[in-house]
Formats: structure tokens, C-alpha cells, sequence
């Protein structure tokens, strides 16, 4: 069934006090579960999110939704989503709470229904207090509820993304010494020796060889390049060029712009 809307619960009380961070926002391998989170709910066909939430968390939520993400205050969550919903049609995607997209079974914690079954509960509760009926609970979500569950998830958060690659036809020589941002994106033939890391929005060609030793934060690297025992930051790496190894590339912002 079609998929195109999301309602995403955030617990009250996600605005912390200035030493601490709010989980949602905590980084997984470089990247924040949220970010993280919203990446998987797109390749699903979620086109708009709405965020319910403590009214004071949307400026800090914000930055980190996609584009046409809408925020509702938790307060009075009910009025606001039956309006947005309105004469929405197919299934939608609710998740209560933090969760990260790996994992087998999210025990409930994300679950699809079909509009009208939302809408309904809506009104006869005057807030989502029940489980809409029909819903059809989600693989592949995983709750956590703090600090120490975001780290015992790390290793199948690994293993997830190096499955993605593996399926890409990237071949990675030492699992337990080579770290990927979910957000990268590497091309079928390229091989990523020990000592890799790799992070940001870090786009990497096909038939590369990046490490060992090589640290690429938010770069382009283009097909059949290499990068040995290098640093790079920012910046984009012909195809075919050779780099390193112990060189430190960064972009310098132009000062007339």
C-alpha cells in the first residue's frame, strides 16, 4: 500500500540542559540517529514527516528533518494531525520515540496504518493513545532508550552498513578496522583497506582504492582513484588521481566570495 506520510513521536522533555544532548541527536558512526532515521523513512517512499513533539524542541529538531517536515505541538497533537492529515489516503508510517534503522523487529515501536484508522483514533480519543486498528508493526526499526542502548547497537549498526556495501559490490578488507558514515555512497569495484574511515556526505567512485590509514570526511573521490595513508576534507579527488601516502587535503574557503 502507498506510503507517502509519516508521524513521528519525540518524547517530552528532548530540550536537555546545556551539558547534556538529546539522544535523537546523538551521533551513530558520525551521524545523527535522527539524520539517520529520516534517510531510511525517505528510501521508503516517506515524502513529509510530521514531528510531535515539545513545542520548545523544534528549533533545535529543525535543522535535521527534511525539507516540508511540518512540527506539531504535543500539547494539542490531536486537532493539529487530523488537519494535516486531512483526506489522506494509503498507510501511514508512526514511530514512538528514538529509533535506528537497523534490527529485525522494532516490537512495535514503528508501525504502518492506514490513514483513516489514524484519523480514527484521533477523534475518539482526542490524542494517539491507542494502537490504530489494522496496523502492521515494521521490520527493521530499533528502539533505544538511552545513551547505553545507542551504544550496545553500534555493532549491528556496522553491520548494516557494511552489508549495503557488500550488496554494492564494495569489497572491505578488515571489518573491525574500517568505519562508514551511513550517509557515504561507494561504487561497485572499489576496495576499502584497513584503517578506513569515512565519513559525512562522502561520495567514493567505483574501482577505488581508499586506505590503509585513510581518514575522507564530506569528499568526492572519482572513479579509479587511490588514497593511501591520507587525510581529506571537503574536497573533491580527480578520477584516476593518486593520493598519498601521508597527505592532508582541505578545502580553504574562498576569501572574495
Amino acid at each position: 500500500m502507498d506510503r507517502k506520510l509519516a508521524i513521528w513521536f519525540l518524547p517530552d522533555g528532548i530540550t536537555l540542559s546545556k551539558d547534556e544532548h538529546p539522544l535523537v541527536l546523538r551521533d551513530v558512526l558520525f551521524c545523527p540517529v535522527l539524520t539517520w532515521t529520516c534517510a531510511e523513512l525517505t528510501s521508503l517512499g516517506i515524502e513529509r514527516i510530521f514531528v510531535v513533539s515539545d513545542k520548545k524542541a523544534h528549533n533545535l529538531l529543525s535543522p535535521y528533518f527534511p525539507d516540508g517536515s511540518v512540527f506539531v505541538d504535543g500539547a494539542r497533537h490531536a486537532d493539529e494531525l487530523l488537519a494535516l492529515l486531512g483526506d489522506a489516503a494509503g498507510e501511514v508510517i508512526v514511530l514512538n520515540g528514538v529509533v535506528l534503522p537497523v534490527g529485525v523487529f522494532s516490537g512495535g515501536a514503528v508501525y504502518a496504518a492506514g490513514a483513516e484508522a489514524v484519523r480514527a483514533v484521533l477523534r475518539e480519543h482526542g490524542a494517539f493513545a491507542a494502537f490504530p486498528k489494522g496496523a502492521e508493526i515494521l521490520k527493521g526499526f530499533l528502539p533505544v532508550g538511552d545513551a547505553e542502548e545507542l551504544r550496545a547497537a553500534l555493532p549491528m549498526c556496522r553491520q548494516k552498513i557494511v552489508q549495503r556495501h557488500f550488496d554494492a559490490g564494495v569489497e572491505i578488507l578488515d571489518l573491525n578496522n574500517t568505519y562508514i558514515d551511513p550517509r557515504v555512497r561507494i561504487g561497485a569495484g572499489t576496495v576499502l583497506l584497513p584503517g578506513t574511515i569515512l565519513r559525512g556526505n562522502s561520495v567514493i567512485g567505483r574501482h577505488c582504492v581508499i586506505g590503509p590509514n585513510a581518514m575522507l570526511s564530506d569528499c568526492c573521490v572519482g572513479d579509479g582513484a587511490t588514497v593511501n595513508a591520507s587525510q581529506a576534507e571537503g574536497v573533491s579527488i580527480a578520477a584516476g588521481a593518486m593520493v598519498g601516502p601521508f597527505a592532508h587535503l582541505i578545502l580553504i574557503p574562498d576569501q572574495n566570495a
